[in-house]
């Protein structure tokens, strides 16, 4: 069984012992007070309210894609994995990704469409 396999596995299994479920609905909870970030504004995600990070109840994506920009360790052969969202809350002066986190470049997307994006990167690593 390789990495991958490993990690199949954890969430294969907790779902079917209908942990998903319940880790989602608390998750989804939190937003209605959304307390996600250190900054904790409160606003009400689940009506589409935005905080200091200005993301609403969707997710923004900039890109996904295999990443080799890290130490050869945590690449390995393939890359790692990589998903950037969109927003950021600490909004640096001397932010390396400005577009990305304070300009929002990206686009929302569904919870299937991110997990979809999740399972191509484990598929391609």
């Amino acid at each position: 069984m390789g990495a991958n396999d490993k990690i199949s596995a954890a969430y294969l299994t907790r779902h079917a012992k209908g942990e998903l479920e319940s880790r989602i609905k608390k998750a989804r909870e939190r937003l209605a007070e959304c307390e996600s970030c250190p900054r904790q504004c409160g606003v009400n995600r689940l009506e589409d309210e935005r905080g200091i990070c200005r993301t609403g109840l969707m997710a923004e994506v900039s890109s996904y894609a295999p990443h080799f920009g890290e130490e050869s360790p945590l690449v390995g052969e393939s890359g790692s994995g990589t998903i950037f969202f969109s927003r950021c809350n600490l909004l640096c002066l001397f932010c390396q990704n400005y577009e990305i986190s304070h300009l929002g470049e990206g686009r929302e997307v569904s919870d299937a469409q991110l997990a979809a994006m999740m399972i191509s990167l484990q598929r391609l690593i």
